[in-house]
């Protein structure tokens, strides 16, 4: 009798041990200005897109997981294509050269789809040259952004996209042109309604003319994992709100400071 009860309890204790490590996990700790990646997942190049350096392509699993469907989604609309995927993060995280996020493999600089025929992009996305600036597929960049989109109710999913605002107005035109539903691109853009306007999955931010950062959420059970809520900061050479001040130029370092709020979607 004794034995059946001791037996059961084992076997009870096996199994919430089993319920809590599906449940708990720790991969993305800490915020991605200051934070670190635990048995994070390499992303490798596969048919469509190539990683600019695996020294920097490890991300959450989540991550990972949701940036190889929409890769392959674009691999399948052109079949051509050859996406440059940037940083993502260290196998451990932690600072990364030129960056003050990708600490915690949640952010991915991600290339513009080329237009047919455009030769691999070298060296890094900020020093491309300046007839590269710009230069995409726009119906299928338009159509990444929109798969990209579907994944924010998703565990893990896009929390939001930073793009330069002149390329969002042109974007928004394809869809427009193209039919797409009014309140989809409302919802997608920060355009029209100003580069300050906190709607939108896709944000501006300065220096991203010819690439997109990418940040994903956390997964829900990644307790450890923190999400930033300040909104981008307005400085550089972009014109401030009527009535501010006249803003200092950012050194070059802190491009990717102060982040974003994720726009408010369900599931996250």
């Amino acid at each position: 009798m004794l034995s059946a009860f001791v037996v059961g309890l084992l076997v009870f204790g096996q199994a919430a041990g089993e319920t809590r490590s599906r449940r708990v996990v720790r991969h993305s700790v800490g915020s991605p200005r200051d934070g670190e990646l635990v048995r994070g997942v390499r992303l490798t190049s596969a048919p469509g897109y190539y990683v600019a350096s695996g020294v920097t392509a490890w991300g959450t699993p989540t991550t990972i997981e949701h940036l190889r469907t929409v890769l392959a989604r674009v691999h399948g609309e052109r079949p051509d294509v050859e996406l440059r995927v940037g940083d993502i993060s260290r196998r451990a995280g932690g600072p990364l050269r030129l960056h003050q996020s990708h600490q915690s493999g949640r952010d991915v600089d991600l290339g513009l789809v080329p237009p047919e025929g455009t030769r691999r992009l070298r060296g890094r996305f900020e020093r491309v040259p300046a007839e590269r600036i710009g230069l995409m597929d726009e119906h299928v960049t338009l159509q990444l952004l929109r798969w990209l989109a579907e994944t924010a109710d998703q565990p893990g999913g896009v929390q939001w996209i930073l793009m330069d605002y002149a390329l969002q107005k042109r974007l928004h035109a394809v869809g427009v042109a193209e039919g797409i539903d009014k309140a989809e691109l409302d919802a997608l853009f920060q355009y029209p309604h100003g580069r300050w306007a906190k709607r939108g999955l896709v944000r501006h931010f300065p220096r991203h003319r010819n690439h997109m950062h990418v940040r994903f959420a956390c997964a829900p059970a990644d307790r450890a994992c923190r999400a930033r809520k300040a909104m981008p900061p307005r400085y550089g050479n972009d014109k401030a709100p009527s009535g501010g001040k006249r803003l200092r130029k950012a050194p070059r370092a802190a491009k990717d400071a102060r982040l974003p709020a994720a726009p408010p979607s369900k599931g996250q």
